[in-house]
């Protein structure tokens, strides 16, 4: 079984993610999206 996807969020007026895999954003539409890729489903 995989492992889970962890993820982190900065806020420093503006939000930033970063994923335990190594991928990052800006945007939560592409975090949603990636979050959707990850568990096979769409958000």
């Amino acid at each position: 079984m995989s492992e889970p996807h962890l993820i982190v969020t900065e806020y420093d007026g503006r939000f930033h993610w970063w994923c335990s895999c190594g991928w990052d954003t800006g945007s939560r539409v592409q975090l949603h999206q990636h979050l959707g890729n990850v568990k096979g489903v769409r958000p």
